[in-house]
Order: structure tokens, then C-alpha cells, then sequence
């Protein structure tokens, strides 16, 4: 009865060693960065002045701790539309892993419409209605403000590091986009979420500049520096908003926002199962695997181990 008795304790401990080693494995954080897409710069059709800058989308860089066979929802922001009609440039989508969503930058204002969207980064305003506001950014930077009259150049976007520049001379120059983050998740610095530079008011004047590696620069109507030069997008899977239209006298379309981007790593010994819809690349940092999630739709997921 002894032996037997003692027998059954040590199967049981055994098990119990075997079940923790199983959880070790594929128990533990997940560290995570997620950005949301940037705004669009906002549009020109007609008017006096350089349309604004988009505003960057959000960025919470975080950890989450996930077990084996966890599946986990993700979701890559598209960024927001640019326009070639007196209107805002469209708003850049949220991005998600797991239970954490990040806001889109607001678009820029387009001509004569008179104020920035706003966002988690705001939009900038545009320069043809004497004052226009830019967006509030809920969690970055708002986009630059235009006073003082038109034939201004536009207010740059609001960026993750800084809100976006302010117009008050008349000199025609477009705002600067807000300045961007930086992140090493992936073992290096990367610059992400920047605003987008607005565009300009008059000829023979710049538009403004996007954030360094993440928005795009603003339409510049510079006949006598270079000539016409359209407005950029934002740089794709860094979040950043786009360039401002500038005033041409005619349409001409404004950048879009950049898109959004997951990034998570995990030990490079523990499995990985994405579903049909994921775009992502790997890459190494020490022991673990880094996961850049490119693309994927709002019923897309993860399963770890």
C-alpha cells in the first residue's frame, strides 16, 4: 500500500513539473508597438492659400502577457485619403493588437474650409480664410494654426513628438509637420508618427516639410526655385500624415497618409500562426523573433504557440 501510495505522488509531481514546463514555454510578455495611420493633407480646388498638413497617427509601445494557443486580434490602420477638391484630407484608421486600439491623425484642412480635423495627431490649417485652426491631437501634437490673413501658406500637421508649425506672415511658406517618435523594438531606433508638411500659399515659396522618415512633404507652387512640385504621402507603416496641396489655381491633390504598423517580438523558439489576411516581414534581435505586421483587416489575428 506504501509503495503504491508512493508511487502515485511521484506521477503526480511529474505531471505537475511537466504542465509548468509546457506553460514556461509559451507563457510570458509579449512586448508591442502599435501606430496608427497618419492623416491625409488637405486639398486645394480653388482659393488663396496652401491647404494644412495631416496630423500623425498614435503610438502606445507596451508589453502584454499571452500563453500558449492565445490568439489575439490584429489590425493595421489604412491611411487617410488625400483629396483634389477644397475639402479636409481624409482621416487615417486605428490600429489594434489586442485589447489595444490607436487612433488616426486628423486630415488637414483644404482650402477655405477653415480648420484641421482632429485626431491623435491634429491637422493643420490651411491659408485662404484669414484664421483656421488646426486639429486637436488627443494624444500627440495639434496642427499648426494660420492667422493673420490669407495667401499664407498652410499650418503643418501635428506630429507624436511635437505640434505642427503655425502660420502668421504672409510670405507664403508652409508649416513644418510636428516633430515624429522613436521607437527600438526592433532592435533599432526608427522614427515614426511625424506630421505632414502643408502647402505653400504663393508661387516662388515652399511648402512646408514633412517629420524626418515619416510625413510627407507639402505642394510647393515654386515656379522660380525649382518649379511645381506636388505634395508627398506620408511613408507607409510609419503612421506619418501627408503633405498639404498648395495654391495653384487649379486642383491638384493633396498626399496621403502614411498606414499604420503592429510590431511584436517573441522568443524565436516559440511558434507563430497568423491568419489569410496578415501581411508581415520577420526579422532578429538577440533570442527573440520581431514581427512586423504590414497589413491585416479588422477580423484578422495572431495565435501564439
Amino acid at each position: 500500500f506504501l509503495s503504491i501510495r508512493r508511487l502515485s505522488t511521484s506521477t503526480l509531481t511529474e505531471q505537475t513539473r511537466y504542465a509548468t514546463m509546457r506553460a514556461g514555454a509559451f507563457l510570458g510578455p509579449v512586448p508591442f508597438l502599435v501606430v496608427g495611420a497618419g492623416g491625409a493633407g488637405g486639398g486645394y480646388a480653388s482659393g488663396t492659400g496652401g491647404a494644412g498638413g495631416g496630423g500623425a497617427g498614435g503610438v502606445t509601445e507596451s508589453s502584454v502577457t499571452a500563453g500558449s494557443g492565445e490568439t489575439i486580434a490584429i489590425e493595421v490602420g489604412a491611411g487617410g485619403a488625400g483629396k483634389n477638391t477644397n475639402a479636409n484630407g481624409g482621416d487615417g484608421a486605428s490600429s489594434t493588437f489586442g485589447a489595444t486600439t490607436v487612433a488616426g491623425g486628423g486630415g488637414g484642412s483644404g482650402s477655405t474650409v477653415g480648420g484641421g480635423s482632429s485626431g491623435a495627431c491634429g491637422g493643420g490649417g490651411d491659408g485662404s480664410t484669414g484664421t483656421s485652426l488646426g486639429g486637436s491631437g488627443s494624444v500627440g501634437g495639434d496642427g499648426g494654426d494660420v492667422t493673420g490673413g490669407d495667401n499664407r501658406g498652410g499650418g503643418g500637421g501635428g506630429g507624436m513628438g511635437g505640434a505642427g508649425q503655425d502660420v502668421s506672415s504672409n510670405t507664403g511658406d508652409g508649416g513644418d509637420g510636428g516633430a515624429n517618435t522613436t521607437s527600438s523594438i526592433t532592435g533599432t531606433s526608427l522614427n515614426y508618427a511625424g506630421g505632414g508638411g502643408a502647402g505653400s500659399g504663393k508661387s516662388d515659396t515652399p511648402g512646408g516639410s514633412g517629420a524626418t522618415d515619416t510625413g510627407g512633404d507639402g505642394g510647393t507652387l515654386g515656379i522660380g526655385i525649382g518649379g511645381e512640385v506636388a505634395a508627398t504621402s506620408g511613408v507607409a507603416n510609419r503612421g506619418g500624415g501627408g503633405g498639404g496641396s498648395y495654391d495653384k489655381g487649379s486642383a491638384n491633390t493633396s498626399g496621403n497618409g502614411g498606414s499604420g504598423v503592429v510590431i511584436f517580438k517573441l522568443p524565436s523558439t516559440t511558434a507563430v500562426t497568423f491568419s489569410a489576411g496578415v501581411t508581415h516581414s520577420t526579422s532578429s534581435d538577440g533570442d527573440d523573433t520581431v514581427y512586423t505586421v504590414t497589413a491585416a483587416g479588422p477580423s484578422d489575428t495572431v495565435t501564439i504557440g
